[in-house]
């Protein structure tokens, strides 16, 4: 139950890329899950990375990880059962607000309990972690793989990714992700082999190539996303992107235990429901 204290809600958080081009504009999603994993889980603030040619790059420290409270579960480690690099790490969300400011929605009336539950006990989350192998094409068959592997529903996957038709380091979080996948062959991937659109989206903003329009068979575009980040960029990553994902991810986290509560508080009220009504006999 996701409101016990033993048993955490699991969650999936996956950055997609190319495993083979690191440190590369379409790699954003692996470098986000990576800088959220050293700064929320490890606290690893002020180590900094590298950035191959780029140099190295310092970092802030995270706000995040004294408030959640991360324990490692397991460090990164390949899996060849997911085909990929897995995670994993138990963390327990702030609580929500009081509840005269707690965002409301209409509830039928079976779930009148759902807000005592939502704002009682502890809120754990536990968080894996997946980085998948190979091309970022063929990014859904890990994710299938990892959501079977540790029974997590779409609905409960967060897929970490590039966006082209966004600016330099702006974050966007779209929950679920919709049936469009705004053309991009990762996502299309993942939607088709979870044969679903619930799953959300940390879309992470790396810009076009500014002579874009001189090749209209998209040449500079690929060149582009396969290009390497310059140390400009990166700190503009890190002094922007960063925090925005781990503000996103921590929104996400909290709208999704909510979700589920809620869920399961109206499931458990309807079902209450349906076997305290009367039942109807012949004669």
């Amino acid at each position: 139950m996701a409101g016990s204290a033993t048993v955490p809600l699991r969650v999936l958080l996956v950055g997609i890329g190319n495993s083979a081009l690191p440190d590369t504009r379409h790699n954003a999603g692996v470098m986000a899950i990576d800088r959220w994993w050293d700064s929320v889980v490890l606290g690893l603030g002020k180590k900094g990375f590298d950035v191959g040619d780029a140099g190295r790059v310092s970092r802030k420290n995270s706000r995040l990880a004294p408030l959640l409270q991360p324990a490692v579960v397991h460090g990164w480690r390949s899996s060849s059962i997911v085909t990929g690099h897995v995670a994993a790490a138990i963390m327990t969300l702030p609580p929500p607000p009081p509840r005269n400011l707690h965002r409301q929605r209409e509830q039928p009336a079976h779930a009148a309990g759902a807000d005592e539950v939502l704002h009682s006990g502890e809120r754990k989350i536990e968080v894996v972690c997946l980085k998948p192998k190979g091309f970022m094409n063929f990014s859904g068959g890990p994710v299938k793989k990892a959501s079977n592997e540790y029974k997590v529903p779409p609905h409960r996957v967060l897929v970490l990714h590039d966006d082209l038709d966004r600016r330099l380091a702006a974050v966007s979080l779209k929950y679920p992700s919709g049936a469009s996948s705004n053309g991009h062959n990762g996502v299309r991937s993942i939607q088709a082999s979870l044969q679903s659109s619930q799953f959300g989206r940390l879309r992470i903003g790396i810009g076009r190539p500014p002579d874009e329009s001189r090749n209209r068979r998209g040449e500079d575009v690929q060149q582009f996303v396969l290009g390497r980040f310059s140390r400009e960029e990166v700190a503009e990553l890190e002094e922007r992107a960063l925090p925005e994902v781990e503000a996103a991810v921590l929104g996400w986290l909290d709208l999704l235990w909510n979700r589920t509560l809620v869920d399961r508080a109206e499931a458990k009220g309807s079902s209450a429901s349906s076997s305290s009504a009367p039942s109807s006999s012949s004669h």
